[in-house]
């Protein structure tokens, strides 16, 4: 009865220590593919542990072939090769293992006969090794595939990206080459009439010098924009676009609401842009009438341009105008509405400022 006891007890105690080590050796899996280094250590630990308790683990060549594929397919490059040198080093030790007579696994295959056949040795020796070589293998083919196509991807986006700066290139060549000889020849016509015989009325000619400074402006800032070298303006500049407005294309009546503040070189660019556009939509599709233009600097910057429009249609809300104008804004961290009330259409933006000093 004592022995049945302690025969039971026995079993009992190395089934738990079975249960253990499976345990152990599934944690290894789970940490070689979070840590492929960590888990590379510790089954080298667990695999030592095997060697000199002489616990008999089933699942010990599955982990093996599982955490050489981890290490050698997410590892970094000292794991890869630390990894990869197992390899013959396992070799070595199945080859000392099976020649060493001394063994109760050898006297099995002696008893085989299977040690008396190098070929059946040779193959064996491989077998044994093979489940670390096989999974590392299959790892490092498919490392080296996923690098080839991450390079493949980055080649690509080179490529498009090489292309699109191209064609950008050429559209900023191509809008120099018409905007601005376009400009060019509006510059230089409107200069040249006070060389007339006889010259123009002094109304006519305050009209064309505006006429000449606007275009030299525009010239002037449609290469600085294909250049890259937009400069920020500030909140007299805002004064400026208002009085460059030629006398008789439109009624201006202006109203500056709150202190004005020294603005952010980004945040003035886009004021500047969406007033310009403001102004231009007011003359080109209002009826001619008066132009109302609030600029409010109490919270932000609130810019308002109303205009008569009567029975004319309004800017499209799809128009590439206000589609520049949302993006600008919106870019600016602002908010844009357009609206058409009683045959007057009024663009509103609204730009945040931070606390800046009073212009």
């Amino acid at each position: 009865m004592t022995e049945t006891v302690v025969g039971t007890s026995a079993r009992a105690e190395a089934t738990g220590v079975r249960l253990s080590a499976g345990i152990a050796f599934a944690a290894a899996i789970v940490i070689s593919r979070l840590r492929p280094a960590a888990g590379l250590v510790l089954m080298l630990l667990l695999e030592a542990l095997v060697v000199v308790t002489g616990i008999r683990v089933s699942t010990d060549a599955l982990t093996m072939g599982v955490v050489m594929y981890f290490c050698a397919r997410h590892g970094g490059r000292a794991t890869l090769w630390a990894s990869g040198l197992l390899m013959p080093l396992a070799y070595v030790i199945t080859g000392a293992f099976l020649v060493n007579p001394g063994t109760e696994a050898v006297r099995r295959l002696d008893r085989a006969g299977l040690t008396t056949d190098p070929t059946a040795l040779v193959l064996l020796v491989l077998t044994i090794a093979s489940p670390l070589a096989l999974p590392w293998l299959l790892g490092v083919t498919l490392r080296w595939r996923a690098r080839a196509e991450r390079t493949r991807l980055a080649l690509l986006r080179t490529e498009v990206e090489s292309h699109t700066l191209e064609r950008q290139a050429q559209f900023a060549h191509d809008v120099h080459d018409v905007v601005g000889h376009s400009l060019a020849v509006i510059l230089a016509q409107a200069g040249s009439v006070r060389y007339l015989d006889p010259p123009p009325e002094p109304r006519v000619q305050e009209v064309l010098d505006t006429i000449a400074d606007n275009a030299r402006q525009s010239l002037t800032e449609v290469r600085q924009v294909l250049a890259g070298e937009t400069r920020g303006r500030q909140a007299s500049d805002l004064d400026d676009l208002i009085s460059a407005i030629p006398p008789g294309s439109a009624t201006i009546r202006d109203r500056v609401v709150g202190q004005p503040r020294l603005l952010a070189p980004d945040t003035a660019t886009v004021a500047s842009r969406v007033l310009r556009e403001m102004l231009t939509n007011a003359m080109k599709h209002g009826d001619g009438g008066e132009v109302e233009v609030v600029r409010d600097w109490r919270d932000g910057l609130r810019l308002v341009v109303t205009n008569q429009v009567g029975d004319q249609v309004e800017p499209s809300p799809d128009g590439i105008g206000l589609a520049s104008m949302r993006q600008r804004v919106a870019a600016a961290h602002g908010c844009l509405e357009v609206r058409r009330d009683a045959g007057r259409f009024t663009a509103e933006a609204w730009l945040p400022l931070q606390r800046e000093r009073h212009a």
